[in-house]
């Protein structure tokens, strides 16, 4: 994935605020990048910008994969919803689990909702690799913060992405949870080959990635790519 130029404004006249002030960078095919910046630095518009749930002022996102380019900047909602059940996958922080469902059926919610097939074998690795292949009939409740993590980094897996966003993944996290989650998203670049891009505050969220994108005042104030 690449982006050029993004800029995007919320407000208008002397209330105006910048969130993103020309920022380009590409996010590596297989590999873990981490958005690092302080509250209100901009890193949260930019991955929302990025993954297709809003739409920069100006600028273009690309999403490359398949052998074809998909300028995400420039498709409608309706079409960017339908990427985002299909090439892209989004972790939250509160997870967004469905707390009537059990753990088998918000893993296939977004492909179901999608009306696209889904591979039983692939499920079975998924939820075997990610260890929640016992956990498929309990509810949400039912399980620890870092279970309802891997629940939802499976379902983000499920629809094989061409990239996974996660947006503080860890910040309603305990050392020991983090630490495991952590693990888990090395697993995803490195087991699945998944590209990842992690946005956090945290500095060991950001050592554990592969590049770090430092986002400052809505801009990109270095990076170790």
């Amino acid at each position: 994935m690449t982006a050029q130029h993004l800029t995007k404004v919320f407000g208008s006249g002397d209330a105006a605020v910048k969130a993103l002030d020309d920022v380009s960078l590409t996010l590596p095919k297989g590999r873990w990048t981490t958005l690092m910046g302080p509250s209100g630095s901009g890193k949260t518009t930019l991955l929302h910008c990025l993954a297709g749930l809003s739409v920069p002022d100006s600028g273009r996102v690309a999403l490359h994969g398949s052998g074809s380019t998909t300028v995400l900047s420039e498709q409608s909602e309706g079409a960017r919803a339908k990427l985002r059940r299909n090439r892209i996958g989004v972790i939250f922080q509160e997870f967004n689990l469905v707390p009537v469902l059990s753990v088998a059926d918000n893993i296939k919610l977004p492909m179901r909702l999608a009306h696209t097939k889904i591979g039983r074998d692939w499920f079975d690795e998924v939820t075997g690799r990610l260890g929640i292949a016992g956990r498929l009939k309990h509810l949400p409740h039912q399980l620890s913060g870092g279970q309802r993590q891997r629940v939802a980094v499976a379902r983000a897996l499920l629809p094989r992405p061409d990239i996974i966003f996660a947006d503080e993944p860890t910040g309603n996290l305990d050392s020991s949870t983090t630490a495991a989650v952590l693990d888990l998203f090395r697993e995803v670049t490195d087991g699945f080959g998944q590209t990842l891009a992690v946005v956090t505050h945290d500095p060991e969220a950001a050592r554990r990635g592969d590049f770090l994108i430092n986002v400052r005042d809505g801009r990109i104030v270095g990076d170790t790519l």
